[in-house]
């Protein structure tokens, strides 16, 4: 995936924004870094969560044909949002950063984070039940979120596009809502991990060096959670149209 800027060196130089957008690559530290048309090496960090971008890059693969591939994306994009929510919980409660890199370094693995997730909710929100979305199933389909995703992700299941298209919208939702409840109810730990989460990024970028922010539309938004579709279809519709006017500069 990759993301048109200009550059602030010559924003700097000129006085004014450049009119020249060149592409720069999404990568796993959130900075992207890249070299404007006369030369200048440049930092844009990214300010949407991993969680964000996974989801667009699953989408991404289902439009561009690859189904299976999507389905892989959207559950490591569900995951990483488990890690957010609870990342946000234990900000909630004054748990300092090294004691949160010490729980993850020994609690990394999917089930486990799992775990540590569905027992964050419960101590959060005082419920006795809650329907995870693992174990839903899409309207007309037989199997669960887990079993597709553990025989696409560990037996090379092949699913339709339209088998996808449905699996998706059960995370699309089910990520709607839980974004939501978070906005509603800890907004101000969830502000406080977004801003940690910068902070981290921003030291990645060498001393010197000319830098900026940028916020992108995404599918699922902690910006925008109350203002998407209702349901995936739509919000890929809208997605598509804003990743090709915004995203890629046509």
């Amino acid at each position: 995936m990759k993301l048109f800027v200009n550059c602030m060196k010559c924003f700097h130089d000129q006085g004014y924004p450049s009119e020249v957008f060149y592409p720069v690559e999404v990568n796993d530290s959130g900075v992207l870094f890249g070299t404007c048309p006369k030369g200048h090496k440049t930092a844009t960090i990214l300010q949407q969560q991993k969680f964000e971008i996974l989801f667009d890059f699953g989408s991404m693969a289902l439009v561009d044909g690859y189904p299976r591939e999507a389905i892989t994306s959207i559950v490591a994009s569900l995951e990483r949002f488990y890690e957010f929510y609870i990342d946000v919980i234990l900000i909630k409660h004054n748990i300092d950063k090294n004691s949160i890199s010490y729980f993850w370094k020994y609690n990394s693995l999917s089930e486990r984070q799992f775990g540590a997730f569905t027992l964050s909710h419960l101590l959060n929100c005082n419920t006795e039940y809650i329907d995870f979305i693992d174990n839903q199933k899409p309207v007309g389909y037989t199997k669960t979120l887990k079993n597709v995703r553990n025989e696409v992700v560990h037996n090379g299941y092949m699913p339709s596009t339209d088998e996808a298209s449905a699996y998706i919208d059960l995370c699309y939702k089910y990520l709607n809502k839980m974004i939501n409840q978070l906005i509603t109810n800890e907004s101000k730990s969830v502000e406080t991990k977004v801003l940690k989460e910068m902070l981290s990024r921003s030291k990645l970028v060498e001393k010197g060096m000319f830098s900026s922010t940028i916020s992108i539309p995404t599918i699922v938004s902690l910006i925008q959670s109350n203002q998407r579709p209702e349901n995936y279809k739509d919000a890929l519709d809208e997605f598509v149209d804003q990743y090709m006017k915004f995203l890629h500069n046509k």
